[in-house]
């Protein structure tokens, strides 16, 4: 099977794996794997991250759909809405409720008959697939606080589209191999409606109470072939990093791109919207490798990929990537191992996280390898203004009482690190109201006090599942780690997050902390990252929000507020100047700590990078 989801006995948590970036990031420099993985300090998202993204969607979307189900001019959502479980992956539980069991199979006559008819089909699908595909990757780009550059120099449809065939080429190459090596044995088995316990995604259930409903009984059609070699791929309407492969263990963790595996061989294939000539290529090589250890690691350690292979759709040129011996394979897994004890399941410092890059290596087109060593990584690295190697240092700024020039007042700066904004509170239920479409609403009281349950569907959800009995008016609830906000009236609600929980609870509870306990407004000291910015309009007019990240030795807090409430002194900051920002109100998601600005809150810069 293709993936190999993470038990119910997961001590390790989806947050907290190793990935072939994290990986990669590590190894090239450990400084720059902190300021990334640890922090989550965010690069800039440019516009190629996106032509990647849609090349991928947009062919994964075509493999989905048959030519024997599909005409070539229909819409682009019959296939999207499948039953997804509560991990959101396809449920394979549901027989019913998958979009192609209401599609009525094509007239022979209205199917490709050739290669070439095949072609035309798939090509005009990827077009509408593609045009969709960009369109949702632009809203993304554009909602994003660290978008950076211009979309049409990044993103083109001319180019995309070409990626897109170039990847639909290789693959019809599987097609005409079936068709000419006709496999009966495999043939078969796919008219029968066998299927793998983890079916290629075409819209169907995991399993058929009969024939494949597209099987003829002849001579094999170029419809079924496409069929019969469909590779797997995440389903793209699956939720994102759902459909992750996680060994046993759970310490790592990776996406395929594409797994052939008709003929009886795996091939894994990574598809790359690039052309390869960049020193990225090295990454890649050591990502392919991994994954041929973690479908090892998921397979009983039995199995080993029979081939790797990297699509580099820009130039034209598939790498392949050596498969590893089983000794190689097994001295990865327990390199692994020992790396997630290092950086994951030990508590380290910055000082544990040295400044010594490996150099970048030089690729020419498809990723071949040129031989040579060509510059610094701290040349090409976004943080150089946060790195001893670019200027600065690891002293960062101090807390406590510190006093300001022109300030009567000192301020009490509070560590980034010390920060946690989240409560516990003992509560009854004052009032519960079911809602269809989304989770209940819950408001609860603690003596005089009241307050809002606030949680979007898919905490609900989870929260939901595992609650012994029913939540009712008049039950007591112990909300844990949630996050307290108050609206401008004064209405106090708690938000949850993956982080939060909730459970019913008897009288004799004892309490924790009060409703009302809210975090304080506090002062903040760091160096500038990075800055970040997001306009809109709503039915007020346009609006723009404005944002700063600072960071210490410690952590990172997302600084952000409206136009007109962002301190003077950060419009002439630059990143890798030190500062203190005042006033700020603190809520929490996740791991991500931020700092709301009020119009009373200011900021000082109390060092200049360089």
């Amino acid at each position: 099977m293709p993936v190999m989801l993470p038990s119910e006995k997961d001590d390790i948590g989806q947050f907290n794996r190793l990935s072939a970036s994290q990986v990669n990031s590590y190894n090239n420099c450990s400084r720059m794997w902190w300021f990334e993985k640890k922090i989550g300090l965010k690069i800039p998202d440019i516009p190629a991250l996106h032509r990647g993204k849609a090349v991928e969607r947009a062919f994964s979307m075509v493999l989905k759909e048959s030519p024997a189900l599909i005409m070539s001019n229909a819409p682009t959502n019959i296939l999207d809405s499948i039953p997804l479980s509560d991990a959101g992956v396809p449920d394979r539980e549901q027989r019913n409720g998958w979009p192609a069991q209401y599609l009525l199979p094509l007239k022979q006559e209205d199917r490709p008959s050739t290669i070439d008819d095949l072609r035309d089909w798939a090509i005009k699908r990827l077009e509408l697939h593609l045009k969709r595909a960009i369109g949702e990757e632009k809203i993304s780009w554009e909602k994003n606080p660290r978008k950076s550059g211009v979309w049409e120099d990044g993103v083109d449809f001319e180019t995309c589209i070409q990626m897109c065939v170039q990847s639909l080429e290789w693959h019809l190459q599987e097609v005409s191999r079936c068709l000419e090596e006709k496999p009966e044995d495999v043939i078969q088995s796919w008219r029968n409606g066998d299927r793998e316990y983890w079916p290629s995604p075409d819209g169907y259930p995991y399993q058929f109470d009969s024939n494949n409903p597209l099987s003829g009984d002849g001579e094999l059609t170029v419809s079924e072939a496409w069929a019969i070699v469909r590779p797997w791929f995440v389903d793209p309407s699956a939720e994102d990093f759902a459909m992750n492969a996680v060994i046993p263990e759970h310490f790592f963790m990776g996406e395929y791109d594409l797994v052939y595996r008709w003929d009886g061989k795996i091939k894994i294939v990574d598809l790359k919207a690039s052309t390869g000539n960049n020193f990225r290529s090295e990454d890649y090589v050591n990502q392919m490798q991994m994954y041929a250890m973690l479908w090892w690691a998921t397979h009983g350690k039995k199995q080993v990929p029979d081939d790797l292979e990297i699509w580099y759709v820009g130039a034209g040129k598939r790498k392949q990537i050596p498969v590893p011996e089983i000794q190689h394979l097994d001295s990865m897994y327990l390199d692994l191992q020992k790396m997630w004890t290092q950086i994951k399941g030990t508590e380290i410092s910055i000082a544990d996280c040295p400044p010594n890059p490996k150099p970048l290596r030089k690729f020419l087109k498809g990723g071949v390898d040129d031989g040579e060593d060509t510059m610094g990584r701290c040349d090409v690295c976004e943080w150089s203004m946060l790195c001893p190697n670019g200027g600065s240092d690891d002293e960062y700024p101090e807390t406590g009482a510190i006093q300001i020039p022109g300030k009567s007042n000192a301020l009490n700066v509070e560590d980034i690190g010390d920060l946690n904004p989240r409560i516990s509170v003992v509560a009854e239920v004052f009032n519960y109201i079911e809602n269809d479409s989304k989770p209940p609403f819950i408001r609860v009281k603690q003596g005089s006090h009241f307050a809002n349950l606030q949680f979007n569907d898919n905490i609900w959800k989870n929260i939901s599942s595992k609650l012994a009995t029913k939540i009712q008016k008049g039950s007591i609830l112990l909300v844990d780690g949630v996050c307290p906000s108050a609206n401008w009236k004064g209405e106090v609600s708690l938000k949850f997050d993956p982080h939060s929980n909730l459970e019913i609870v008897d009288k004799s509870e004892p309490q924790r902390d009060s409703i009302t306990s809210g975090s304080p407004r506090v002062d903040v000291s760091g160096r500038i990252a990075y800055f970040t910015e997001k306009s809109g309009v709503n039915a007020r007019g346009e609006w723009k929000r404005k944002g700063v990240v600072i960071l210490n030795d410690k952590g990172k807090i997302q600084i952000e507020g409206w136009d007109n409430q962002f301190p003077a002194t950060l419009e002439v900051a630059s990143p890798g100047d030190e500062v203190i920002v005042t006033n700020l109100a603190l809520e929490t998601w996740a791991v991500l700590l931020r700092g709301n600005l009020t119009k009373f809150s200011d900021a000082f810069i109390t060092r200049r990078w360089n």
